[in-house]
Parts: C-alpha cells; sequence; structure tokens
C-alpha cells in the first residue's frame, strides 16, 4: 500500500513574507501516476521535496502507506527519485551505477544482478550495460538514471523535472517510455513538470499549483475542459486559451456578453449560471480549438484581421485581431488557406466557452460540466 497523503502541507522559510506551500490537500493513491504541474516558483518542486524527505515540512502531515513521515529520514520512507540531472558517476558501467544503491545496502550479489538485468530489459539497455555514461545519449543516461530507481522496488516513484534536458524528439520517446513503466510497475509515482503537454500526456490525474496553492486537482480532461479558475484554464492548453475582458448586458431575457470586439449571447443554461454577473465586468475564456470560421449563416461572435499564420500540417492556428487590442486565436482546418491580411469572421461551437468573474472564478464551469455529460 503505497498512498500518500498531504493534509495542510505548507512549507515556509525563514524570513519569506508567504510560504512557498501554503497548506496543500493532497490524496494519491496507491498506484496512481500524479503530475505536479505549473509555472516556475510554484511550489510544486518543494511539494515533491517535502514528499522526500528532502525539505522539512513546516506544517500539516504528510504519510506514506498510512505512516506519518513528517519526521522520517528520506532513506527509511521506501521512496526512490529521479531528478532532472542523471547524477551518474562517470567511472562506473551502466550496470555498475544501476547497482550501487543495492550495493550500499548488502545486498546479496545474485539478487543485485537479477533486479539490475530486470530493469535494463525492461528500459532497453541490456546491450548498455557495460558501457560508461560518457558512450551513452541524453535519453540512454536518463533511462539509466531510472533503472537505478526501478532496481529499488520503492513503494513510490518521485520525478523531478527528469525530461528537461532533452531535445523535443527525445522528450517524447522518455514520455512513451515513463507511460509503459508504470503501466508495468504500477507503482504510485509522483511526477513534477512545468511542461502541461507532460502533464496531459502522462497523468491519472494533474494537480495544477501557482503561487503555493493548490488552484485544481483532477484528471487531465477534466481539468482542460472544466477549470476551476482563469489560471488553470491558461495554463493548461496548447495554445493557450483566448481571453477577452468585457461585461454581461441584460438583453430582454437573454444575457449578452459584450466587449472588445466580440459579442456573444450566452445559451439558457449559461446565463442562468452568470445570472449574479449581468451588468458586471467578466473574462469571456475561448480556446481555439472551440473557434472557427463562420460558414452556412451561423452566428458571428467578431469579425477581424488575420494578422499571423501558424501552419501545423493537420491544423492552422490564424491570430485574428478582432480590435486594435485583442487578438483571438482560432484553429482552422490545415487544407483551409489562410492568408496574413486576410478578413475572418469568427465562431464558437455552442456551450463551449467559459465565464469568470472578477476574481477569476469560472462561473460557467458546473454548466459546462452538464453539456459534456449530455453530449
Amino acid at each position: 500500500m503505497a498512498e500518500v497523503v498531504l493534509d495542510r502541507v505548507t512549507k515556509r522559510y525563514p524570513g519569506a513574507v508567504e510560504p512557498a506551500v501554503n497548506e496543500v490537500n493532497l490524496t494519491i493513491n496507491d498506484g496512481e501516476f500524479v503530475v505536479l504541474v505549473g509555472p516556475s516558483g510554484c511550489g510544486k518542486s518543494t511539494t515533491l521535496r517535502m514528499i522526500a524527505g528532502l525539505e522539512e515540512i513546516t506544517g500539516g502531515t504528510m504519510s506514506i502507506g498510512g505512516r506519518v513521515v513528517n519526521d522520517v529520514a528520506p532513506r527509511d520512507r521506501d521512496i526512490a527519485m529521479v531528478f532532472q540531472s542523471y547524477a551518474l558517476y562517470p567511472h562506473m558501467t551502466v550496470a555498475e551505477n544501476m547497482a550501487f544503491g543495492l550495493k550500499l545496502r548488502k545486498m546479496p550479489k545474485a539478487e543485485i544482478a537479477k533486479r539490475v538485468q530486470g530493469a535494463a530489459e525492461m528500459l532497453g539497455l541490456t546491450e548498455y550495460l557495460a558501457r560508461k555514461p560518457k558512450a551513452l545519449s541524453g535519453g540512454q543516461r536518463q533511462r539509466v538514471a531510472m533503472g537505478r530507481a526501478i532496481v529499488r522496488q520503492p513503494s513510490v516513484f518521485l520525478f523531478d523535472e527528469p525530461l528537461s534536458n532533452l531535445d523535443a524528439k527525445l522528450r517524447v520517446q522518455m514520455r512513451v517510455q515513463i507511460a509503459a513503466l508504470h503501466r508495468s510497475l504500477a507503482t504510485t509515482m509522483v511526477y513534477v513538470t512545468h511542461d502541461q503537454v507532460e502533464a496531459m500526456t502522462l497523468a491519472d490525474r494533474i494537480a495544477v499549483m501557482s503561487m503555493g496553492y493548490l488552484q485544481q486537482y483532477g484528471t487531465p480532461m477534466e481539468v482542460y475542459r472544466h477549470p476551476k479558475n482563469k489560471f488553470v484554464a491558461g495554463f493548461i492548453g496548447s495554445p493557450a486559451m483566448n481571453f477577452v475582458p468585457g461585461k454581461l448586458s441584460a438583453r430582454g431575457d437573454d444575457l449578452v456578453f459584450q466587449g472588445h470586439g466580440l459579442e456573444l449571447l450566452l445559451p439558457p443554461a449559461h446565463a442562468a449560471a452568470c445570472a449574479s454577473a449581468s451588468g458586471c465586468e467578466v473574462t469571456l475564456g475561448l480556446r481555439p480549438q472551440q473557434l472557427h470560421a463562420v460558414s452556412n449563416g451561423e452566428a458571428v461572435v467578431g469579425t477581424g484581421e488575420i494578422t499571423h499564420t501558424e501552419n501545423m500540417g493537420s491544423e492552422t492556428f490564424a491570430h485574428t485581431r478582432i480590435d486594435p487590442d485583442t487578438t483571438l486565436v482560432v484553429r482552422l482546418p490545415g487544407d483551409r488557406l489562410a492568408t496574413v491580411g486576410d478578413t475572418l469572421a469568427v465562431g464558437v461551437e455552442a456551450n463551449r466557452f467559459h465565464v469568470f468573474d472578477a476574481d477569476g472564478v469560472n462561473l460557467t464551469r458546473e454548466t459546462q460540466r452538464g453539456s459534456d455529460a449530455a453530449a
């Protein structure tokens, strides 16, 4: 059993005005792959280091496998950690690097050899066991670092931005490798990254952090489709969500958003959710993937000039200036010709938008959840 539970866990450094991590509540189930994600300085690595025992907890309770570990030394927590730096011994072979920790524990040689061979087969390193790190690529070195953790057979694996030093192609390959590793081992894994693509593709659940606070905790699609607030909505998703400030106004029995060249009639369920904000300043959130070029007489939410295009092959993202201060990124099919200077009439998928109040709270979150459930 390797459930990891953080109960109001806090980290405050001496002399700091604000805590680095502020009363984080998080339950990571046995065998679950959880990714802590957020911008630099949000507290995600500090949280991971508190789980590992490398940072002292200054408030709250941390437990692993039902045992409170606040005062337990790192070596006694039954965890293994993979860092951004491979930290391999250059004078040792791959096999010796992987076996080093087990030798320190005075494990029998036969058991060490068995574990090293098993990890090497799992990671595709069998033919490199006799090589030294200088003869390996970056991806191979990171796999050796992972193998060194695997042979320990811990209850919990901790990954601290392990792919940051790799190029884009290797990062994709290693993501696949790590996902396969989790399926094979079925061990609890906690993974820190600033890359929301890594979070979306690897996690069973994502914990989004900002300024030391846990902003939202849920499955990748829950966080993507139903963000709790403006920060989460803007951080998760690529390209980033479009935000347009404006005002909600009553028009007869309807509620209409207007601002910066956009006008959007809210459907009844969205209008009901936003009724308390009628007459107030709000922010409209529109994902590029839910925007499109209008055709067949459908409603236009805004019209503007294309100022830049990003042709990705299967799709094109058209940056469309709808007023002097506002540009929308709009997804178009890859085979649709879009040229800088063209005029684009923009439409949005029904119900596929968010309204955030002045505090950044998503007023339409539950309405959107209901729409997805009915679809």
